[in-house]
């Protein structure tokens, strides 16, 4: 065998070698809420949404992502309006013709720690807000 050949085949097998050890494993992205609190994360809030008390809940050292909201007794003139002390979340929400609304939201949004969520109606509603703890 001539040594060009071996070299050929030498320089091949290495290049195979660097190809294979470059290749990585696969990590998946999570697709829900993470226990990394050391607990469920996944809680839900039901408070009144009225104009005079507009407070329901304030997070903890942990962020709150809201991914959903039911609204059931929402009348045509009510419009809910949820906000943070320095943001507003949702403005003016309105009932879709249905007797059981409920408003989901895929990438959520985020409420920061210890931020209190105040809602807006001009009508005392019921409502109820879902989601999970996070990590900022």
């Amino acid at each position: 065998m001539d040594y060009r050949n071996l070299l050929a085949t030498g320089f091949i097998l290495l290049c195979g070698a660097i190809f294979i050890h470059s290749l990585k494993s696969a990590n998946a992205f999570p697709q829900g809420p993470n226990v990394s609190i050391g607990s469920n994360p996944v809680h839900s809030f039901v408070g009144q949404c009225n104009s005079s008390t507009p407070q329901i809940f304030s997070t903890t050292s942990a962020g709150f992502v809201i991914t959903d909201i039911v609204h059931p007794d929402f009348g045509y003139e009510s419009l809910l309006t949820l906000s943070t002390s320095s943001v507003t979340l949702i403005q003016d929400l309105k009932e879709n013709n249905s007797n059981f609304p409920v408003s989901s939201f895929n990438t959520g949004l985020f409420i920061p720690p210890n931020e209190p969520l105040y809602c807006y109606t001009n009508y005392g509603r019921n409502v109820t807000i879902s989601g999970y703890y996070a990590h900022p």
